[in-house]
């Protein structure tokens, strides 16, 4: 049974993120950003179109939202003003991800373009063309890399340190649905359509390690503090 019930959006809910006990923020197609605890505390409209994308940083002060129509945005959450706008995105952005230190931010947009940011002053650091859309972005542990899943089953992972560029690439034969680094970041494992997760170490072209136990796709992964120990959540 659900804790808490939130029913705010007059449509469609597109994305929603939960950071620290501090707050829930989501998107939806009523072009609005909802940031509620236990009742609904804000509601702001952002853009002319709907959300499609939001984080919440760290700090829990403040979000970062993005639009049917290629709009980026950093948000104050006590006000929901406008901090500062990402320029550069020409179609809806299908998968955002942010460094967890606040640094940096990456974005895939519909056009099959993957483009990173600097955070604190919406500079453009770089964009890669892709040859296919993007369906789930992740920033590594210590904020170093990124990994995009492409809708063909290849894994794209990218050093997001002083010079971005791509890193290597790993193609399962399975679609991957999920994805996640582990904090010791020389591996990371990948969920599945089939049931399957599977662990890869660092540039290496196949899987190291495969575990069974699930019928159908894995939609989450999460690790213990130390790496050690995964839990894997799938739709059976």
């Amino acid at each position: 049974m659900p804790l808490e019930w939130f029913a705010a959006h007059e449509g469609p809910c597109l994305d929603v993120d939960y950071k620290d006990d501090l707050a829930v923020a989501s998107g939806g197609m009523d072009k609005t950003v909802q940031l509620q605890t236990t009742a609904i505390t804000a509601a702001y409209q952002v853009f002319e179109t709907g959300v499609s994308e939001g984080e919440l940083l760290a700090n829990g002060a403040q979000l970062l939202v993005a639009s049917d129509d290629g709009q980026l945005a950093l948000l104050n959450m006590a006000n929901g003003t406008v901090i500062r706008a990402f320029e550069g995105a020409e179609q809806p952005v299908v998968a955002m991800t942010a460094a967890a230190d606040g640094s940096q931010l990456a974005a895939a947009t519909a056009d099959n373009k993957l483009l990173f940011w600097t955070i604190n002053n919406g500079q453009l650091r770089t964009t890669f063309e892709l040859p296919e859309s993007v369906t789930m972005l992740q920033f590594s542990a210590d904020n170093q890399k990124v990994a995009a899943i492409l809708a063909d089953s290849t894994i794209r992972v990218y050093d997001a340190g002083d010079e971005v560029r791509e890193l290597y690439e790993l193609t399962s034969d399975q679609p991957v649905v999920s994805l996640l680094f582990q904090d010791d970041n020389r591996h990371l494992v990948t969920g599945h359509a089939n049931g399957l997760v599977r662990q890869w170490l660092y540039a290496s072209p196949d899987a190291v390690r495969t575990f069974t136990g699930h019928g159908s796709s894995i939609y989450g992964l999460a690790f213990n503090h130390d790496s050690k120990i995964f839990a894997s959540a799938s739709l059976d």
